[in-house]
């Protein structure tokens, strides 16, 4: 490859000498070579990022409890890995406890397709966070300054507004 040309390096398991999937204990490295017969190691080390832990090793056990995603049936869904369940090779799993909180709520979308069934009666979209003060229809301070999740506690069926929402109590 000549200086200054881009390029991707892409492993091809047997074909590039490579007669087995890699396990912990392998200790094959790449070297590249650059101009002016420069050579680089670089080790396979598996990367993290906010509890997603990335695996490269054939054999690797995970405890019971972090997520794996997993597809059935053209379905793929994130499920709970169960005691020393076994991951692939070069794949990842889900550390929930490594996970760090965005500070302000951000937007998920999913996308839906095919025929699906669901036991969803009501949705929230665009949640509030934080304290919110909940008022009668009337206009009268029920409760002041509290967590959205618990403004509807204690109250009895009617409509209330909590925050800046209308909210059905049944």
């Amino acid at each position: 490859i000549e200086a200054g040309q881009p390029f991707f390096y892409i492993g091809g398991g047997a074909a590039l000498g490579v007669s087995q999937e890699p396990t912990a204990a392998d200790t094959t490295q790449m070297l590249i070579q650059f101009p002016k017969n420069e050579t680089k190691t670089i080790a396979q080390t598996p990367s993290s990022y906010n509890g997603l832990i990335g695996n490269y090793y054939s054999g690797t056990k995970v405890a019971k409890g972090f997520g794996v995603v997993k597809e059935t049936k053209g379905v793929q869904s994130i499920d709970a890995t169960t005691e020393d369940q076994q991951i692939g090779w070069n794949s990842a799993y889900i550390d929930a406890s490594k996970i760090e909180n965005a500070e302000t709520p951000g937007t998920i979308v999913v996308p839906l397709t095919g025929d699906l069934e669901t036991a969803i009666k009501d949705a929230i979209i665009d949640a509030q966070t934080g304290k919110v003060n909940v008022y009668s229809v009337d206009g009268i301070l029920i409760k002041k300054n509290v967590k959205v999740s618990e403004a509807t506690e204690g109250l009895a069926k009617g409509i209330y507004i909590v925050g800046n929402k209308k909210v059905a109590v049944k």
